[in-house]
């Protein structure tokens, strides 16, 4: 996620978690540099914000909860409108937080996926106005690996097919793997997060 921008980035994703682990790749990948905060010490957005000063970074991946904190703190929203871009993943970005963050202008990009199946789809922030920004399509590589399970009321199950080169991990007898996420379609590629099988709303 937002390869096209080079400047730095600072993190507060344990490596140990799949998106920090491919935030970090990314950077290699790319030869941009990348600031991982230290695990044993607490992420306060004060801590934050010095890191990006003391490195001048332009783009935070971090989670929602902690997303929140910002939001939460005077001036916070302001300081992160002036980010080129704000990534998120990790869980879903609750409703009234993206709305805020993508009504303050910020250039939201989130990923969803499973450390089981790898990176699967994104959001566009800017789609229909900024009002679509908790959409996402499929990655191109990913299209012909999934597909969705009715599961009634509208809602679907994402399932991986085996053919799934990032696949690691399988619960189907036909050796692909159910993500659990109930999803709303707009379009063959195009999916909403409404929730997890067994856990309350995400």
């Amino acid at each position: 996620m937002g390869d096209s921008d080079l400047s730095p980035v600072v993190s507060t994703l344990p490596l140990f978690h799949s998106f920090g682990q491919g935030t970090l790749l990314r950077s290699l990948c790319n030869g941009t540099r990348l600031v991982v905060m230290r695990a044993e010490r607490p992420v306060t957005v004060d801590r934050v914000w010095k890191i990006m000063d003391a490195v001048n970074a332009k783009r935070l991946a971090s989670v929602p909860y902690i997303l929140k904190f910002f939001t939460e703190t005077p001036g916070g929203l302001e300081r992160l409108t002036k980010l080129s871009q704000v990534m998120a993943g990790g869980s879903a970005v609750p409703q009234d937080l993206g709305d805020k963050l993508v009504g303050a202008g910020i250039d939201l990009l989130i990923g969803y996926g499973q450390t089981e199946s790898g990176p699967l789809a994104r959001n566009d922030c800017k789609a229909n106005g900024g009002k679509d920004w908790n959409w996402y399509r499929l990655m191109d590589t990913v299209v012909d690996h999934v597909y969705f399970e009715p599961v009634g009321e509208g809602l679907f199950h994402l399932i991986c097919r085996p053919t799934l080169p990032t696949l690691v991990l399988h619960d189907r007898e036909d050796g692909g793997y159910n993500s659990k996420d109930l999803v709303s379609l707009v379009a063959s590629v195009q999916l909403a997060r409404d929730g997890h099988t067994d856990s309350s709303t995400v």
